[in-house]
């Protein structure tokens, strides 16, 4: 930039509430982070001590956090994790452990099918990709790192299909956005296929997320038949045998289902 000078070139002030959020927002981190070193409940002084705040801030900033759920109060005045916060390290924890348990299958099924095979959980209106076995050829397939629409890919319509309808994103047509010519973008024409994919206890994914990928996909339930995730395989559009895919596929959720039937506590919420 010729001529500019170095004021131009900065970001403007923050704005005085902005500053004052930010403010707000990292003082709630430093209680946050001093009662996860402490790994015991804490009392108003003891926040004071660890943070280097005044004890009149530790306890307006506590009162906020324990009416949004984020903190608990336990008798003698001291504070410990609330229900909110308990409740998303459990899903973390238990997602971990439910992966965990899975990899040995996945590892397996990939050895016998030598494609991208996807662990995947429902988040949402998406998919989550708890974990990913592929080979070198995998790499032009990295769409289905992260986060995807359920509606569009076979693990996510594998899910939906046994899952209640009223426990489904809450979707119009207009949010069934096409991703390729392929995707279905009709909630009538959504619900006739997770209706045959219920029957079948198999999905499909053709060409409908990503140009040039298809997949297929079967839930993982548990002994009482509660969806807690998906199973996939994944390939090139070019003729690969889907069927054979499909076969190991039921092995491996069969198997799998027997591991979450020997006490193995599933996921929640």
């Amino acid at each position: 930039m010729h001529g500019a000078t170095l004021d131009s070139c900065t970001s403007p002030p923050t704005p005085p509430r902005d500053r004052q959020l930010v403010g707000v927002i990292s003082k709630m981190d430093l209680l946050f982070e001093a009662l996860a070193r402490s790994g015991t409940a804490l009392g108003v002084s003891e926040f004071a001590v660890a943070t280097g705040m005044p004890k009149s801030t530790v306890f307006r900033i506590l009162n906020t956090l324990v009416a949004l759920g984020h903190i608990e109060r336990l008798g003698g005045g001291r504070y410990w994790f609330g229900p909110r916060i308990r409740a998303l390290a459990h899903d973390v924890t238990t997602r971990a452990h439910f992966s965990a348990a899975l990899l040995p299958f996945l590892i397996d099924l990939y050895d016998e099918v030598r494609h991208p095979v996807t662990l995947t959980v429902l988040s949402g209106s998406d998919v989550m990709v708890l974990h990913r076995i592929h080979g070198r050829r995998a790499d032009g397939l990295r769409h289905e790192f992260g986060v995807a629409p359920a509606y569009c890919t076979a693990p996510g319509k594998a899910m939906l299909a046994h899952a209640l309808e009223d426990q489904w994103p809450d979707w119009s047509d207009a949010e069934l956005r096409p991703r390729t010519a392929a995707t279905i973008t009709s909630l009538d024409q959504l619900r006739v296929e997770l209706a045959e994919i219920r029957r079948t206890g198999i999905a499909y994914e053709q060409e409908e997320f990503a140009h040039g990928v298809v997949a297929v996909a079967v839930p993982v339930l548990t002994a009482d038949r509660r969806c807690v995730g998906a199973i996939a395989i994944s390939g090139g559009a070019e003729a690969w045998p889907l069927a054979k895919a499909a076969l190991a596929l039921r092995r491996t959720a069969h198997e799998a289902s027997r591991i979450l039937g020997r006490g193995w506590s599933p996921l929640h919420g």
